[in-house]
């Protein structure tokens, strides 16, 4: 049996500088459900953005010994 680790579920709208601030250890599971990208009607460069933040954001992460 292994030990159980937090894990924290982020989608586009939800990075947050403060996220950043979690516990070492703590392990993201960044998001890009369909249900964001397909139901509504985002022009093509908001989804282009939404993808790079995403990239970012996890460098970040993985910066912070988070991933």
């Amino acid at each position: 049996m292994t030990s159980s680790s937090a894990v924290h579920l982020v989608l586009p709208h939800q990075l947050f500088e403060e996220q950043l601030q979690a516990p070492s250890g703590m392990r993201f599971v960044l998001i890009e459900h369909d249900l964001l990208f397909r139901q509504y009607a985002f022009h093509s460069h908001k989804l282009v953005l939404h993808r790079a933040s995403m990239d970012r954001f996890a460098r970040l992460l993985r910066g912070r010994a988070h991933g």
